[in-house]
């Protein structure tokens, strides 16, 4: 009897373990079915880092991630090996990563995410419908957006100034010229054609306003100029509005910046369209799903200007001291 009973476990321990092992062979199964994506992320920012974990979180389990968190230095052998790996698609996140990835010569179809300026990297842009093999979602907010920061912030405020380089963002001025009257300010914009130009322009600039406007331009904000620019700005006692997050942090008095996490939400998308057989041409690039609003408490202060608790509808993070 005894006997019978050990042998009837030891069947039903075998049937167990077959069954276990089917049910994990099914799952590897599954998994190595499953499309994949490459994930590239540059160093830096942690608002990388947030949009990229909203990236993986987004896509997994359905679309395997292949991730690359990249150094600020030598990355061609790591990349190599995540290309080999034939990803159906590689989301990009920032610019150090578009620009890696594209130096690869790689044809996969790209997903940008975290760029400031996409223009400047030759990336289509949002109302661009001949995409290429490249589509993403820009950081870019709206120019009626940016101004009704700066109305809230400056509510006495008459003047705007703004140093743009004509070869990058001609049309965008001209438009702001448009809507900044629609916030009763006079918009004050001063071309430039080199780096070397902005600081003797800023210094002339801010003279004459109550307040300087940033935009994403590659020849004005520069590594060398801008915490140059935001230091002048403070020394004249005019707040600096910015473009993103991390100017903010440096002393810049506010800015309306993407959510890094909707971008991402976003992105991971665009990917899994793509990687589970979509075309890219489907998904013209986008502007930014969500944003928030940061004000630098420590610079309000110093100007003497007052935070005000909503604007645009949402409550501004506060940054600073």
């Amino acid at each position: 009897m005894v006997t019978m009973i050990l042998a009837r476990r030891s069947w039903a321990s075998r049937i167990a373990f077959v069954l276990a092992i089917g049910i994990l062979t099914s799952g590897f199964a599954a998994a190595a079915a499953a499309p994949s994506v490459g994930l590239v992320v540059s160093p830096g920012a942690a608002s990388y880092a947030e949009s990229a974990d909203s990236i993986s979180a987004s896509l997994r389990p359905a679309v395997r991630v292949h991730r690359l968190d990249l150094s600020p230095r030598e990355n061609r052998s790591l990349l190599a090996r995540l290309l080999q790996r034939q990803p159906r698609a590689i989301v990009v996140v920032g610019s150090q990563a578009v620009r890696e990835v594209r130096e690869s010569g790689t044809d996969i179809p790209l997903v940008y995410a975290m760029v400031l300026d996409p223009a400047s990297l030759d990336l289509p842009v949002p109302g661009d419908l001949d995409v290429g093999g490249v589509t993403g979602v820009s950081m870019s907010i709206s120019l009626e957006s940016q101004f009704s920061l700066m109305r809230s912030m400056l509510p006495e405020g008459r003047t705007i100034g703004v140093l743009y380089d004509p070869k990058n963002n001609a049309a965008v001025i001209e438009r702001a010229r448009e809507v900044a009257t629609g916030f009763e300010f006079d918009l004050i914009a001063k071309e430039i054609r080199s780096e070397g130009e902005v600081l003797g322009a800023a210094r002339l600039l801010l003279a004459k306003v109550d307040g300087i406007w940033g935009v994403a331009d590659s020849t004005v904000l520069t590594y060398s100029n801008a915490r140059m620019l935001l230091l002048q700005c403070l020394r004249a006692r005019r707040p600096f509005f910015a473009i993103s997050e991390g100017y903010v942090r440096t002393g810049a008095l506010a800015a309306v910046a993407a959510d890094p996490e909707a971008v991402g939400r976003r992105a991971a998308e665009m990917a899994r369209h793509i990687a589970e057989g979509g075309d890219v041409s489907d998904l013209p690039p986008e502007e930014p799903p969500e944003f928030e609003v940061f004000i630098n408490r420590s610079t309000a202060g110093r100007l003497g200007l007052d935070t005000p608790k909503n604007v645009l509808g949402l409550k501004p993070r506060e940054v600073g001291r």
